[in-house]
């Protein structure tokens, strides 16, 4: 089979991820840059051509030929007319944007648009845990939630592009608002966007702050790790003590998803 090369994109509400691959599934480079979501569309269209310039930029060092670009984002798209429609909360005013056209016209290469957790779906089920399953269900956790259920090695994508908004599924009967506009959502509870939330709540209850630092998935996962590597080293000090207290508002907020 003659290799051919395109630019893939995984954009979230915290950042862009974007890599060169064949159509074996073989990545040749990756790269990550943060998404500008809180800022602007035009931030995040501006972080997208800069991502894919870069990946661009490396295809040419290597004599690669690049015939597209696939993107995936978080909201509800046409796909036949190649626009996000919106219900992408954690993108500020990512509505009725016609991506592909826009992203063509800037880098000049074809583009194809999808939901992220539907090509994040299709991906496993070539080349991933799906390989070999006709009936698969994907779900995909990050600043928001995102789902993906293929029948019969077919998409499936409901009413209008909305059958597997798996994030916004009733979790909590009467529970909290979603920034959806529902209720109790699975989102609202179980994304990194909650974890951080009801982290900062609490660390806030506890006088303890992170200065300069932005409170985020990562910050809180390399937390947690130092706590358990402060506990084992040092026991029966007053860093323990310290260090505890911290590990416990880790484990309440994890314990609340």
């Amino acid at each position: 089979m003659e290799k051919e090369y395109a630019i893939g994109i995984d954009l979230g509400g915290t950042s862009v991820k974007y890599a060169l691959i064949d159509n074996e599934g073989v990545f040749y480079f990756q790269g990550k840059l943060p998404s500008k979501a809180d800022v602007s569309a035009e931030a995040v269209i501006g972080q997208l051509v800069t991502a894919i310039n870069e990946v661009k930029a490396f295809a040419q060092e290597q004599g690669y030929k690049i015939n597209g670009i696939g993107i995936g984002t978080p909201g509800i798209v046409d796909s036949t007319n190649r626009i996000v429609l919106g219900g992408a909360e954690n993108i500020n005013g990512w509505e009725n944007i016609h991506l592909a056209d826009r992203i063509e016209k800037e880098t000049g290469f074809p583009a194809l648009l999808g939901n992220d957790a539907n090509l994040m779906g299709l991906g496993e089920t070539m080349y991933g845990a799906g390989q070999g399953a006709t009936h698969v269900v994907f779900l995909t956790v990050g600043t928001g939630i995102g789902g993906a259920v293929v029948i019969d090695g077919k998409l499936f994508n409901g009413y209008a592009n909305r059958g597997t908004e798996l994030g916004h599924v009733p979790l909590i009967a009467n529970g909290e608002p979603c920034a959806c506009g529902s209720v109790g959502c699975l989102e609202h509870y179980a994304s990194t966007s909650a974890l951080v939330h009801r982290f900062s709540q609490r660390i806030i209850d506890a006088g303890i702050s992170y200065p300069n630092e932005e409170i985020n998935g990562e910050l809180i996962a390399f937390t947690n790790k130092e706590i358990r590597l402060h506990n084992y080293r040092w026991k029966n000090t007053v860093i323990f003590w310290d260090m505890e207290l911290q590990d416990s508002l880790i484990s309440s907020a994890l314990k609340r998803l």
